[in-house]
């Protein structure tokens, strides 16, 4: 993508600061369970407690945590490497993580699962981070699309 959006070291930049246009911002769709890392500068962001500000039935935690290691077997049979995007695995993360509306092992079984609650959308997120001495990390996005995986887990393609 355009340099002023997506850095190849970095990934998606902050496009806006300011509440009426997190829109902006990455992520825009999200599903149960994915997550994103946020490269923090200027401040350690190991002191920072954070507050996540939205409201809807979309939630997302951040916790400062290690990188996953290992690998796993992608839907298309290929074995890739966990957090490939992060060289250093030793060094912990700033990880924001989305919990919503997912399907039950029931419904991914059934040939006619029962329906989930929609959620509303776009819904708004603004997380705002703090440490010891008042200093502030903010950074907000609207999600706009919710995805479910309905997908069995031995399922070809």
């Amino acid at each position: 993508g355009p340099s002023n959006i997506w850095n190849p070291s970095k990934g998606f930049l902050t496009q806006s600061t300011s509440p009426s246009s997190y829109d902006r911002n990455f992520p825009t769709t999200g599903s149960d369970g994915l997550y994103f890392d946020l490269d923090i500068g200027g401040i350690d962001g190991s002191q920072l407690s954070w507050t996540v500000n939205t409201s809807g039935s979309i939630r997302a935690t951040v916790s400062w945590t290690r990188p996953r290691s290992g690998t796993f077997t992608d839907p298309w049979g290929s074995t890739v490497q966990a957090d490939r995007w992060i060289s250093d695995k030793s060094k912990n993360v700033t990880r924001v993580t989305l919990h919503g509306p997912k399907a039950s092992s029931s419904q991914i079984n059934s040939d006619n699962p029962s329906s989930l609650t929609r959620p509303s959308l776009p819904q708004t997120f603004e997380l705002v981070g703090r440490d010891r001495s008042g200093n502030e990390v903010r950074y907000g996005f609207v999600l706009r699309q919710w995805f479910v995986n309905r997908t069995k887990s031995d399922t070809a393609y």
